[in-house]
């Protein structure tokens, strides 16, 4: 198992290591990368880095895919996915406001990952609303209840 190589990967892994993460997600985590620097990293190195995302704090497509290929190998939960995509700190596209929010900001929902040679960043999108836009009702419901109370 490689270990990362940035200071701060090694204190994010210890960190979460000192508080019993799941076996499951720690080994996506502990998934290596290999960069075009020469130096072998793990996806712990590529949290808040800009070395792997963009200034935005996009991943680029080449993290994504490795991450997207680690899910579907060890076939993790949604629940576990979601715990991955916390820790990495990525930013999901809510469906429904169009804001982007950190997985934890959704429940109950698929994660969708898409890269291509076409577009420069990848697209990481959820299946369903976010938390705050499950909280608020929908405009429709909200002008039929309007409705009844205003006669």
């Amino acid at each position: 198992m490689p270990e990362p190589t940035t200071s701060e990967g090694q204190a994010i892994r210890a960190r979460l290591v000192r508080r019993r993460i799941d076996r499951d997600v720690l080994s996506v985590l502990d998934s290596p990368i290999f960069w075009d620097d020469g130096r072998d990293y793990t996806l712990f190195d590529t949290i808040r880095s800009l070395r792997f995302s963009s200034e935005e704090g996009v991943p680029f497509a080449e993290i994504v895919d490795i991450v997207e290929e680690e899910l579907t190998e060890r076939q993790l939960s949604r629940e576990k996915q979601k715990k991955v995509f916390t820790i990495l700190g990525w930013y999901f596209e809510c469906p429904r406001c169009a804001k982007d929010r950190t997985a934890d900001k959704f429940e109950d929902t698929q994660f969708y990952l898409w890269t291509s040679t076409e577009r420069a960043e990848p697209i990481l999108q959820s299946s369903g609303p976010c938390i705050p836009c499950q909280q608020q009702p929908d405009a429709d419901e909200f002008e039929i209840r309007n409705e009844y109370y205003t006669w």
